[in-house]
């Protein structure tokens, strides 16, 4: 490492950062990045099997990485905090290429033009090639003074073609995957990686604590499964209340992992759980488990940290240099949109292990965004475990076309064929509210466990169903709704019910079961990981999938008696849900068939039987014409032709879901003073923690929209908060009560419309 970090002291000396104090020198920053590099070696997170050569290349690039910096602009800036000026000065990325020898021993055969595209593309401060072919003589204005130093003839037009011709090159995307990684992590002041040396341990411990309560504790035949085939790519089908998140974690073991979920309730729920049952409270654990969404500052503040300073905490689960994180995948599957630095997303995952749960539940083209990017990182040697409690054929079958190989996957379903948790009854009506009165109201007159989960396709029909059994005479302190359409503050708090209310036992010991009242009525956001046990189910169908997510979410343990019907579904539906042209959202041919294979069924559901549904179901030849498969497929040729630097990060919105942050007009005017001084205390110039919990407490205010409310609800003389940290704020004309938001009573009220 000495002979490569020779750096001559003219350039070496000149300042690279000027924060935080005191200032680093290049060769001091220099060396911080190479500490780094070496840490991805010893952790063996750095390939040498596949790519020998990468660390050395890797430390070549961070040698000559900030080279450019000795710009004469560039050191004024150091000197004064001045601002970039884009009419002289040229980007340090591009002023350091002409600092590497391509005739250098350094460089054997390629090298030269893999260290050159790290070095020249990691940073964008502008269209480097247009700067270069453009401003040459501004270029070599800039780094006057140094012409012993550089190579000019780096510049030239054919030399640039064939440095970009090395853009999608395997090693060139890992090499500046891990620049970037070391690059940060040097100038955050953090490691790029904590190490993960206690899962496995800590997985044993839990063990061991179970076996206190039950001697015969034990890991089940899917656990084993997966700790068997630990260093393979598995797909695995079990049923709910299988333990399928320690069978990722016992999957991920004492290396790099990732947990990625497609619900922001699921994945809060998931990180408490490992955070306390696993790990426990004397893990470091901010240097161990990450939490990575939308509102990931939010959740960590509300935890117990002791001394752990929350924004740094925040600030390295970001950086991904958590050796276990719970993610969205909307927070680090974008690289498939290959915006300019995509490749640190790429490198990471690609070093990693990554757990994929509940793959069913996601659109069509967030789906086709997954399995895109599963590929990309399965070809540069990341490894990959599906898991989820149900899969339909199609979605195997476009695994296995795009992703893997029958060589280097294992495929397994479990199932407990001795235990039955469902006794169905199929309705071809649609959802009865008599029904679930009538239910209530005969387990109540008998003294009987009467948690009932009434799950609706849309919000507006879970508002009405609530509504309507309201005005049946059910005591309001036994109903409850939960969705998505609620102010965050509310949403937290309702979140915290549901979980408590649903638990299968009083507690830990799991000796006695847990017995209550109450109705509560949701909507799909309860389907994904999350860990509730209702008695009985009411549902609508949307498809075989949602259905069986739904009954999960009852007789989850199966410890409750079957010999009654636990599960109503009411297969018809609301018409206009149905994806037809534009409108809708529910596929019309995965419901058609869904309702088909359900219409002659009543009676106990084994997991092999639904199993067996879901394979005759939803093969790829019934679906293949379907609007769902259609825009899976379309998206996934979009993306294959997508170039590299074609879309700047901003544009590559993953998840599809454009939406609007609103404070509903009467929630404003009710809170009117506290909302604005927390806007006004964003815009003074005060300490971090002040801001942040005034940031906090806004968003309490919050909700999101779709842009279909949006259109509908705005007007021209609608307040708009501009805050920092947050999209626009819109206060709009609309109503928010008990039952949440609620466009259509909003505009009924005010324009006469009956919706």
């Amino acid at each position: 490492m000495e002979k490569i970090f020779e750096i001559p002291e003219i350039i070496g000396n000149k300042t690279a950062k000027s924060k935080p104090k005191p200032k680093k020198t290049i060769a001091e920053h220099t060396m911080d990045l190479a500490k780094e590099a070496e840490r991805l070696l010893d952790y063996g997170y750095i390939k040498s099997t596949e790519y020998k050569k990468i660390y050395q290349l890797l430390l070549l690039a961070c040698k000559y990485h900030d080279y450019g910096k000795v710009g004469k602009y560039f050191q004024d800036r150091m000197k004064t905090n001045g601002k970039f000026q884009s009419d002289v000065e040229i980007p340090h990325n591009i002023l350091s290429l002409l600092f590497i020898n391509p005739d250098s021993e350094e460089f054997a055969d390629e090298d030269f033009y893999k260290v050159a595209y790290a070095v020249l593309n990691h940073h964008k401060y502008g269209e480097e090639r247009t700067i270069i072919a453009e401003r040459r003589e501004d270029i070599l204005n800039n780094i006057e003074g140094f012409n012993k130093y550089i190579y000019p003839d780096n510049l030239k037009r054919r030399k640039m073609d064939r440095i970009y011709e090395y853009a999608e090159n395997p090693e060139v995307i890992l090499l500046k995957g891990y620049l970037h990684r070391c690059d940060y992590s040097a100038s955050a002041g953090f490691p790029v990686e904590y190490p993960n040396d206690f899962l496995t341990d800590k997985l044993i411990k839990t063990m061991e604590n179970w076996r206190k309560k039950s001697s015969d504790a034990h890991w089940n035949k899917m656990q084993e499964y997966v700790i068997k085939n630990q260093n393979k790519n598995i797909i695995l089908t079990a049923q709910t209340g299988m333990g399928k998140t320690e069978a990722g974690l016992l999957w991920i073991g004492d290396t790099k992992g990732f947990f990625i979920l497609p619900l922001r309730t699921a994945i809060n729920a998931m990180y408490k759980r490992i955070r306390e049952e696993i790990l426990g409270s004397d893990s470091k654990i901010e240097e161990q488990l990450g939490l990575l969404h939308l509102e990931t500052l939010e959740k960590y503040d509300e935890i117990e940290t002791g001394n752990i300073d929350i924004f740094t905490y925040r600030d390295k689960t970001r950086k991904l240099c958590m050796p276990l994180t719970i993610s969205t995948l909307d927070q680090l599957f974008d690289f498939v949109f290959k915006y300019s630095g995509y490749e640190m997303k790429l490198t990471t995952l690609a070093y990693s292990k990554i757990v994929i749960d509940e793959i069913q539940m996601y659109s069509a083209e967030l789906l086709a965004y997954l399995i895109w990017g599963c590929k990309m990182v399965h070809d540069l040697g990341g490894r990959l475990m599906i898991m989820t409690a149900t899969l339909a054929p199609f979605i195997k079958d476009l695994l296995m076309q795009h992703v893997f190989s029958q060589k280097d996957v294992v495929v397994s379903s479990f199932a407990d064929e001795d235990k039955i948790r469902h006794n169905v009854k199929v309705i071809q009506e649609k959802i009865r509210v008599a029904d679930i009165y009538e239910k209530f109201y005969d387990n109540s007159e008998i003294g009987k466990s009467n948690k009932i989960l009434v799950v609706c396709n849309t919000v507006k029909k879970a508002q009405k169903i609530y509504r309507d059994l309201e005005d049946m005479g059910i005591d309001t302190n036994v109903i409850h709704i939960f969705h998505n359409k609620f102010l965050k503050k509310d949403k937290k708090d309702l979140e915290e019910q549901i979980l408590a209310f649903g638990k299968t036992y009083e507690d830990n010991s799991h000796k006695k079961v847990m017995n209550g009242t109450g109705i509560w009525i949701s909507t799909s956001m309860v389907e994904a990981s999350l860990d509730i046990d209702f008695d009985y189910l009411f549902t609508e169908l949307m498809d075989l999938n949602s259905f069986f997510q739904r009954l999960g979410r009852v007789n989850r343990k199966g410890i409750k008696s079957v010999d009654e019907y636990n599960c109503f579904v009411y297969t018809r539906i609301d018409e206009n849900i149905l994806q037809r042209g534009k409108g809708g959202f529910v596929d019309e041919t995965m419901y058609q068939l869904s309702k088909e294979a359900l219409e002659k069924f009543d009676g106990k559901m084994s997991e092999l039987k639904k199993f067996k549904m879901l394979d005759e179901t939803f093969t790829t030849e019934k679906v293949l014409q379907c609007s769902y498969m259609e825009k899976v497929n379309r998206t996934l040729a979009f993306l294959q032709y997508i170039r590299v630097d074609e879309l700047k990060k901003e544009e590559s919105c993953l998840r599809n879901i454009f939406s609007y942050t609103i404070i509903p007009r009467n929630t404003y005017d009710e809170n009117k003073q506290e909302i604005e001084t927390f806007v006004e205390e964003l815009k003074k110039k005060n300490d971090y923690n002040s801001k942040w919990d005034a940031l906090k407490k806004l968003q309490g205010y919050t909700l999101e929209i779709e842009p279909y409310y949006y259109g509908k609800l705005i007007s021209g003389d609608d307040i708009v908060f501009k805050v920092k940290g947050m999209d626009e704020i819109h206060i709009l004309n609309c109503e928010y009560g008990k039952l949440g938001f609620e466009p259509e009573r909003s505009k009924a009220e005010n324009s006469g419309i009956m919706w």
